[in-house]
């Protein structure tokens, strides 16, 4: 793995020395190998280095979790103390204090957003719309542990009938002692 200089950039270790050309690793043979028969050709769109770089495109935003329907978990709570929410009928906060990396404590807040009470269950719903759970909803508090954050609440169904239900609060984290996403 390259070092960072001071200036931001990587330093290059092997500056000077010859180094294949990485454009040849990708490089697919349209002819037959000696020794062997006639290669199945490609379809156009996909031929030549255009295939692998494509496959590799693919894995990497694969490993980045883009193109994941999934949120992935909060991290906040392993940095963060008195977790509390603060709810109102217009919007609910998650609100902490953080540690901002430099050893200070720092009060910080977010929105939860798209969060709604479907037939007495906590759903998701569209990202970064006002929630609106807490206009049906009642005994709503947050159980963080290490693992997980969960927004717990007892909500009313279509028929009246009140029903325990839980949703795992996602993809929240502590930058530098602010609550984000």
């Amino acid at each position: 793995m390259a070092a960072h200089s001071r200036l931001g950039r990587r330093a290059d270790p092997d500056r000077g020395r010859r180094r294949p050309d990485l454009r040849l690793v990708t490089a697919v043979t349209a002819g037959p190998l000696p020794g062997q028969g006639e290669r199945p050709k490609l379809a156009p769109e996909f031929g030549g280095g255009n295939l692998m770089r494509l496959l590799l495109l693919a894995t990497g935003f694969l490993a980045l979790g883009i193109g994941s329907a999934a949120a992935g978990s909060s991290s906040f709570q392993r940095s963060c103390t008195d977790i509390r929410l603060e709810v109102d009928r217009r919007s609910v906060y998650l609100s902490a204090t953080c540690d901002n990396g430099r050893g200070r404590q720092r009060g910080t807040d977010i929105e939860l957003t798209g969060i709604h009470n479907d037939d007495g269950r906590l759903v998701r719903g569209t990202p970064g719309a006002a929630s609106s759970f807490q206009r049906s909803c009642r005994d709503i508090r947050i159980d963080a542990s290490r693992k997980r954050v969960v927004l717990e609440a007892t909500c009313q169904s279509r028929s009246g009938r009140w029903r325990d239900t839980r949703i795992e609060i996602e993809d929240i984290h502590n930058i530098n002692g602010r609550l984000q996403r």
